[in-house]
């Protein structure tokens, strides 16, 4: 039965450079108070993005951003009061983006991002243990969106990459990046 007190203050500006450039700025303050551990959070991201208007239908893009996530209180806890850290990463996208028409959209993005202290979970036979890791990915990302008019709709998409972990064990031991979870993954949706 615990608290924690989070804050957030989120600016963006968009500026027109030209009919066919734009840039958006944006920037994210994020702390906390009251943690029942006292150990309070306190962050500053941003991100840049520049969009290029090939025409009405069509653009391409170019975005580097920062991220971060501060623990549950639920992972903080489990297994005795595991010590994590908030996620904190690093973000490069290239993409580009065509709506077909109103209802058909298709976009595709190169990626590349670093996240320190990623919050991985895994499953010990009763629980799950969260732990602390770094981890990388670099790949290619196409998805497909089809919205109907009466507002039922699906997405597909495929990702290709190469992504990796930096283990480090308890006692500060870097096992050093090794491959991590799948280079291909495919996903489907249905929305309403």
């Amino acid at each position: 039965n615990q608290s924690r007190d989070n804050y957030s203050v989120y600016l963006q500006y968009d500026k027109n450079l030209s009919e066919a450039n734009s840039v958006v700025l944006s920037a994210r303050e994020s702390w906390t108070n009251n943690s029942p551990t006292g150990d309070e959070f306190d962050n500053f991201s941003g991100q840049v993005q520049f969009i290029h208007k090939l025409n009405d239908n069509e653009s391409l893009y170019a975005s580097a951003g920062q991220s971060f996530k501060m623990p549950t209180l639920y992972q903080n806890y489990t297994n005795g009061g595991a010590d994590l850290e908030p996620q904190e990463g690093t973000h490069y996208e290239l993409g580009w983006k065509k709506d077909i028409d109103d209802n058909r959209f298709l976009r595709v993005a190169l990626f590349d991002y670093e996240v320190e202290n990623n919050i991985s979970a895994s499953w010990n036979g009763d629980d799950w243990d969260y732990t602390n890791e770094n981890i990388k990915n670099t790949g290619i990302e196409a998805e497909y969106t089809l919205v109907s008019s009466k507002g039922f709709g699906y997405n597909i998409s495929a990702s290709y990459g190469n992504p990796k972990a930096q283990k480090i064990d308890k006692f500060g031991h870097d096992f050093g990046w090794q491959e991590d979870n799948n280079k291909l993954e495919l996903k489907a949706g249905v929305t309403y």
